[in-house]
C-alpha cells in the first residue's frame, strides 16, 4: 500500500508564490473562524434572531468555522514531516475531507435557503418549513458524500525540503481496487453535486420567485 504520493517539484521553483498563498490561506482561515463564530454567537444568544433563514445561515457559518480550522490543521498534518515521520496520513485525509464537506454543505445550505424563501413567500399557509430537519439533512448528506470518497485524497503537501507547497495524494492503494478510480469519480461527483446541481437549483428557485412576484396583482390596482 502506497499511502503517500508526491508529485515532482519544478526546477525553476520560486517561494514567492507559495508565501503569498500561505498568507492568503492564513487570512482566510482566521477571518472565517472569527467572523463566522461571531455570526453563530449572535444568532444563538439573541432569541429574536432565530428565524428559519438565520438558523440556516448559522449552520453555514458553523461549517465555515470548521473550514477555517481544517485549513490550519492541514498545515500540521499535511506537512512533509508528519507525512514522512509521523502518522499524518489519516489526520491529513480527515481534515482535507472535512474542508471539502464544509464547501459541499455551504452550497446545499444555499439551496435550502432558496427553498425556504420560496415556501415562505408562496406556501406559508400550507407548508411549515422545519429548519432543524433541513440543517440535519444537509449535514448528513455532506458527511455521507465525503465519507464515501475519503480515500486517495489529493492534498496540498506543506513545508517540504524543496517547496513550501506541493501536491500529493494520501491513502493511495491498489487492492482490492485501484483507489485512483475513486479519485476520478470524486472529481466528477464534486463538479456535479457541489457546483452544477446546486447552482441550477438555486437559479431555478429564485427565477420562479421573480416570475411569480412579477405576475402578482398589486392590491388596489385596476
Amino acid at each position: 500500500m502506497n499511502s503517500t504520493l508526491s508529485l515532482p517539484a519544478s526546477d525553476d521553483y520560486s517561494p514567492v508564490r507559495d508565501i503569498i498563498l500561505l498568507v492568503l490561506y492564513a487570512v482566510t482561515a482566521f477571518f472565517s473562524i472569527f467572523a463566522n463564530f461571531c455570526v453563530c454567537k449572535i444568532i444563538w444568544t439573541e432569541k429574536q434572531m432565530r428565524s428559519n433563514t438565520n438558523l440556516l445561515i448559522a449552520s453555514m457559518a458553523a461549517s465555515d468555522v470548521l473550514a477555517g480550522v481544517a485549513i490550519l490543521a492541514q498545515w500540521l498534518f499535511c506537512s512533509e514531516y508528519m507525512l514522512e515521520h509521523g502518522s499524518g496520513d489519516y489526520p491529513c485525509a480527515f481534515f482535507k475531507s472535512l474542508q471539502v464537506a464544509t464547501y459541499f454543505l455551504s452550497t446545499l445550505t444555499m439551496v435550502v435557503i432558496a427553498l425556504n424563501r420560496y415556501v415562505g413567500i408562496f406556501y406559508w399557509h400550507k407548508i411549515r418549513f422545519n429548519a432543524t430537519a433541513a440543517i440535519v439533512s444537509t449535514w448528513f448528506i455532506a458527511i455521507v458524500f465525503v465519507a464515501m470518497t475519503a480515500v486517495s485524497v489529493k492534498i496540498f503537501k506543506y513545508f517540504t525540503s524543496k517547496e513550501l507547497i506541493t501536491c500529493g495524494v494520501v491513502l493511495e492503494f491498489t487492492k482490492p481496487f485501484d483507489s485512483r478510480k475513486v479519485r476520478k469519480i470524486r472529481v466528477a461527483s464534486v463538479l456535479i453535486g457541489q457546483f452544477l446541481i446546486p447552482l441550477l437549483l438555486t437559479a431555478f428557485i429564485y427565477g420562479r420567485i421573480v416570475c411569480l412576484v412579477m405576475k402578482r396583482k398589486i392590491i388596489g390596482e385596476r
